[in-house]
């Protein structure tokens, strides 16, 4: 893919340059030979010695000495890398294989270089790394130009991969609408969740449409709604087939083969195509059971984005949502709210054979108060969880480095084996941030549960709790957006608690997600022994070692055992 190959440019141009220039200023400064004052003044002090260097073409000789600031310096490594990608034919001749070779060989070489500088660039730098291999690559078409213009090479051979490269630019490259309402352009980023919604709606219809399935009479009108207003919520109560009667609903309308997608985390929205995908299946955006005041905000932003396509002719969509949660979506955005228009109930009678309908009113306060029952358990379990766990005297530097952490990035993550003294550092966060108001989570569905009244959550347990479990660090994941948000509007205080082996994984796995940025470290040297106050009785004490001797013999001898034997 031409990704790779632009992502690699990106990282030889606006990570390895700074880099080398920083490096190259750190051994300036350091030459005791020639005074520092200025990076112009010291290249022409050594004027005279460059000129004596072989090899050293005129052209990067006259770029050195210009009246402009120095832009590159050299490393054989990264050299020999960058002269690779420029001699590439074929843009999109790069295979996986040795994409990954190139850029873990320039990732290593830069990590050798960056070593020797300040945590504060060497964090920058890490930062800019994982920008070039995920990011969007907002300044691509400023470092395209920097790499054409530094190729040393027949102009015809520049001029066609220009072309090609304009072309492929266009294909890859998307608008994008910021808050002040300004028009971007930015590449896609390289992903595999369109291929996944599309799995995950053949999934969902195989597996929940039978053959024998009969829709009820209601089920024309959301055919109606799909055909000529290509949106409709279909809705219902526990138990009933609303579900089935959206998806007979979708059959019947026949979208093209491998068009269809179900959305399922907030992240996939901004994969939706239109030109590559034609149908949108939504299942519970406001929540499963109970209305999700943290998932449901940013859900509703990406149904209003894609309304926009759907109002445009471009797109069909389909939500399908219990009926009290719908209702209490509608007493938070609004009634009039465009998104939740075009509702269908299939199964709206009140029988003997339906006795679980109920009344809008009385649906939205059951909501309410189960999950204001629920917030008050998960509040006692919390409260009771801290006060069990064992206090125990952790080095004061590592506390600090906790606590200034989670009170200046309103997060930390908690890394180590040692889950005593990282449950004790929970403990005494808590008292510190919020002594009232702190819930501990161990289940990725207590999210839903996570009010605007708490201060601080807590989060174990995420990637299991006796074994490594993926499937359950993925759904903890998929949270990871919706909590930092939070994080970032100053409204909670988070804290991870991770083992390191387990963590690394998931960054491997999953993602480099930015709530996982800030680490401590606590280890089992990291427990002050000195300071652990002594409060055994007699009887659990262990006796001197001479007392411990004579109750040994005394014992064997009462048990007719002979020592001399």
């Amino acid at each position: 893919m031409a990704d790779r190959y632009y992502r690699l440019i990106t990282l030889l141009v606006d990570v390895c340059t700074p880099v080398l220039r920083e490096l190259f200023l750190y051994y300036a400064k350091a030459d005791t030979s020639t005074p520092f004052i200025d990076i112009q003044q010291y290249m022409a002090a050594k004027e005279p010695i460059v000129r004596q260097l072989r090899g050293l073409p005129k052209h990067i000789y006259e770029k050195i000495y210009n009246s402009g600031p120095i832009d590159e310096t050299s490393v054989e490594q990264i050299r020999s890398e960058r002269n690779k990608l420029q001699h590439i034919k074929q843009l999109q001749s790069l295979t996986e294989q040795e994409y990954e070779h190139t850029w873990r060989s320039i990732e290593q070489s830069i990590s050798q270089l960056v070593s020797n500088l300040t945590a504060g660039f060497q964090q920058l730098t890490t930062d800019n790394i994982n920008k070039a291999k995920i990011g969007n690559l907002p300044n691509i078409c400023n470092t395209l130009t920097t790499w054409c213009l530094g190729m040393a090479g027949d102009l015809e051979e520049i001029k066609e991969n220009t072309k090609v490269t304009r072309q492929i630019v266009e294909e890859v490259a998307e608008e994008q609408v910021d808050s002040k309402g300004t028009v971007k352009k930015r590449f896609k980023t390289a992903d595999n969740r369109l291929r996944r919604m599309k799995e995950r709606f053949e999934l969902t219809m195989s597996k929940e449409l039978s053959d024998k399935f009969e829709p009820p009479a209601s089920f024309t009108q959301v055919r109606d709604y799909l055909q000529k207003k290509r949106h409709v919520i279909v809705t219902g109560t526990p138990g009933r087939s609303y579900l089935q009667v959206a998806l007979s609903a979708i059959k019947v309308i026949k979208p093209t083969p491998n068009v269809s997608g179900e959305v399922a985390s907030v992240n996939d929205w901004d994969s939706i195509e239109p030109s590559e995908i034609k149908l949108i299946l939504c299942q519970n955006p406001f929540g499963d059971e109970v209305f999700d005041a943290l998932k449901a905000p940013p859900m509703l932003d990406g149904l209003k984005r894609t309304l926009k396509s759907v109002n445009a002719g471009e797109l069909t969509l389909a939500i399908v949502t219990r009926k009290d949660v719908l209702l209490q979506a509608q007493v938070s955005f609004g009634k009039d709210n465009n998104v939740l228009q075009n509702i269908v109930e299939p199964y709206p009678e009140t029988t003997e054979d339906n006795p679980e309908i109920i009344n809008p009113r009385s649906g939205m306060n059951y909501s309410i108060r189960s999950q204001s029952t629920t917030n008050s358990a998960l509040q006692e379990m919390s409260s009771c969880y801290l006060q069990q766990t064992e206090y125990l005297p952790l080095n004061e530097s590592v506390f600090e480095n906790a606590k200034s952490t989670l009170k200046k990035e309103r997060v930390v993550v908690l890394v180590g084996r040692n889950g005593p003294a990282i449950r004790s550092c929970i403990k005494q966060l808590a008292k510190q941030f919020a002594p009232n108001n702190c819930l501990v989570m161990s289940n990725p569905d207590d999210i839903k549960y996570l009010d605007a009244e708490a201060a601080m959550a807590v989060f174990l347990h995420i990637t299991g709790q006796f074994a490594f479990d993926m499937s359950k660090s993925r759904r903890w994941f998929e949270y990871f957006d919706f909590i930092h948000a939070r994080v970032k509007s100053n409204k909670l205080r988070v804290v991870l608690a991770f083992e390191q082996s387990a963590l690394k994984r998931c960054i491997d796995k999953i993602t480099n997600h930015e709530l996982l940025r800030h680490t401590v470290e606590i280890n089992y040297k990291d427990v002050d022994e000195s300071r652990v106050k002594k409060e055994a009785t007699a009887e659990d004490e262990f006796p001197p070692p001479g007392t411990r001797l004579i109750s040994i013999f005394l014992n064997f001898k009462s048990n007719n055992i002979r020592l001399d034997s």
